[in-house]
């Protein structure tokens, strides 16, 4: 699962079982104009030893190395629901629908989400455009099985300068190092 596919997973889901709108928090956009939450990673954690798989691969005739990175994190998301009255029952909601079985439950361990704690929900409200809404936060722990893909660009010629001290003297010298091909 990548970054992407982990945050439509968490949209779809929250706002299925809250009937409102969600949007990832901090992205500089127009708020809803009715009731609506948010969400926000606020940490992320390795659990476990990665699995690292190189595989050559041609793009336009050159050669690259393809590095998928296969592991489990821990991520720790912030939710927040805003202008609703009584956000606190909209937060209790989402917080059992993660532990029953559900189609949301199916829906979230076919992707490879896995509900492991959520803290107390918290009336806190908040002042926005000089004026008081009120909101309700928690926070949720999951478990997510991350897919990383990225391209490696071969290093074809790389030069180190650099100097050697030996006692009172120093010597310069600069070296190169070009890729060889068997």
């Amino acid at each position: 699962m990548t970054d992407d596919e982990f945050y439509t997973a968490i949209q779809v889901w929250a706002s299925g079982v809250a009937g409102i709108p969600f949007i990832q928090a901090y992205q500089n956009g127009a708020r809803p104009s009715g009731a609506y939450g948010t969400f926000n990673l606020i940490q992320s954690a390795q659990y476990g030893k990665d699995t690292i798989l190189l595989e050559p691969v041609e793009i336009e005739g050159l050669a690259y190395t393809k590095q998928t990175i296969i592991g489990n994190r821990v991520h720790t998301l912030s939710m927040n629901v805003y202008r609703m009255t009584n956000p606190i029952e909209v937060c209790n909601k989402l917080k059992a629908s993660l532990r029953a079985f559900t189609v949301t439950r199916d829906v979230m361990d076919k992707a490879n989400i896995g509900f492991v704690s959520a803290s107390a929900v918290r009336r806190l409200p908040v002042e926005i455009d000089n004026r008081w809404e009120d909101r309700a936060q928690f926070d949720i722990v999951l478990n997510v099985k991350v897919v990383y893909n990225d391209v490696i660009e071969s290093i074809e010629q790389s030069t180190i300068t650099g100097e050697i001290k030996q006692g009172a003297e120093t010597t310069h010298t600069t070296t190169s190092v070009a890729e060889t091909t068997p």
